[in-house]
């Protein structure tokens, strides 16, 4: 099984959003994953772009608002039976129409067993320092709300929690979810940045901000784990990386 995530940067591209938008979706379709995350889908229109390049065999999942999909948040399924849960987000400011967490359950058309998906997009710290606290503050918030919707799902086979945290590794959120809540990261040891270091200020580290973890039954093989950043004409996706991995379970 391959699972991807990717923030697709609504806000960063304006204007060519359309053409970037269809290479990453290539590059997607080319990769034959079965389960892809994407956060920043921040209107119909591009949910309309990503639904015309998609094959029919997949579902395009999200919960609807005014301007576009709750949160920004949309799943690409290859399985075809699910259902589509409540969304929460956590603020009423623009990070209202950009965040928040959004949960699927899926039946693996392989092996027929449940996977409970959830897409998170959390508070950023623009600030960079991670220690403000009005960050740590929302941290501990958007971690009960995750809490939430992974116990409420514990019966599933299995659960992937993926997208962009804006959290480093050492935080207690990232921490707390390995732990805790018993979820494999995916890309343990790499320790690699997420967050594109071309759209950083000069003073500014790029950090790893995006994961995909994971609980299974029975402990998965994880292989040919990458971070991909811009495509064959070596122009960006997004201002973060796309997390590509494969998984036996």
């Amino acid at each position: 099984m391959k699972i991807i995530s990717l923030n697709l940067a609504w806000t960063l591209f304006a204007g060519i959003n359309a053409r970037r938008i269809i290479t990453a979706l290539k590059t997607i379709l080319d990769a034959q994953a079965d389960i892809v995350f994407l956060q920043e889908v921040g209107s119909y229109h591009i949910l309309s772009i990503i639904e015309k390049c998609v094959t029919a065999e997949y579902q395009v999942l999200y919960r609807p608002r005014l301007l576009g999909p709750a949160g920004g948040l949309v799943i690409l399924t290859k399985a075809t039976t699910y259902s589509v849960l409540p969304y929460n987000y956590f603020s009423k400011t623009k990070f209202g129409l950009l965040g928040g967490i959004f949960t699927t359950l899926i039946i693996n058309n392989v092996y027929g067993e449940q996977f409970s998906l959830t897409n998170v997009h959390l508070t950023p710290d623009h600030s960079g320092t991670w220690s403000r606290p009005s960050y740590i503050n929302s941290k501990k918030k958007e971690l009960c709300k995750i809490e939430q919707h992974v116990a409420e799902h514990k019966h599933a086979t299995h659960s992937i929690v993926a997208g962009d945290f804006n959290a480093p590794l050492n935080s207690h959120l990232v921490q707390y979810i390995i732990s805790d809540l018993d979820h494999v990261n995916v890309f343990d040891g790499k320790n690699s940045p997420t967050f594109n270091e071309n759209f950083l200020k000069s003073d500014r580290m790029a950090a790893e901000i995006d994961y995909i973890f994971i609980r299974s039954n029975a402990t998965p093989h994880i292989y040919n784990r990458q971070i991909i950043f811009s495509d064959t004409d070596n122009k960006p996706f997004s201002d973060h990386g796309m997390l590509v991995v494969e998984i036996d379970r």
